[in-house]
């Protein structure tokens, strides 16, 4: 089976990336040259949607992780979401999912990106004791 990437953006800065099919050794250049391609705008948040993943290498997990480590250069983040359960086996036993933040759904994560984002505009707007 072939990798299927469809790039979609939200908002300036906020992309939604859903990947299919394979990220394996074949697919993963695929993979990276697309997400390198991304890069090239500003990027402060991009959640892969791996709901159709069916499959993950060792050399898909790579690419996951450059593609992160890409990202916070640029001083944003990287969410995974709807993660089957094969995949997110693997990202178990790679230990990473204590290192990217997983969410059930795309709404989930936006909600948790809400959240935060309130919280820090609550925490500028409180007075300052001097």
């Amino acid at each position: 089976m072939s990798l299927t990437i469809e790039t979609k953006k939200r908002m300036e800065g906020l992309y939604l990336v859903t990947v299919s099919g394979r990220l394996d050794s074949n697919t993963s250049p695929q993979f990276e040259e697309k997400f390198t391609e991304l890069l090239a705008n500003r990027v402060e948040l991009v959640t892969f949607d791996l709901e159709a993943l069916e499959y993950i290498g060792s050399m898909g997990l790579r690419a996951i992780f450059r593609a992160r480590e890409a990202i916070k250069a640029q001083n944003g983040n990287l969410v995974l979401t709807r993660l089957q359960p094969q995949v997110a086996r693997v990202f178990e036993i790679a230990h990473a999912i204590r290192h990217v933040p997983i969410f059930e759904s795309i709404e989930e994560a936006d909600l948790f990106f809400d959240v935060i984002q309130r919280m820090e505009l609550e925490k500028q707007s409180e007075p300052r004791n001097t």
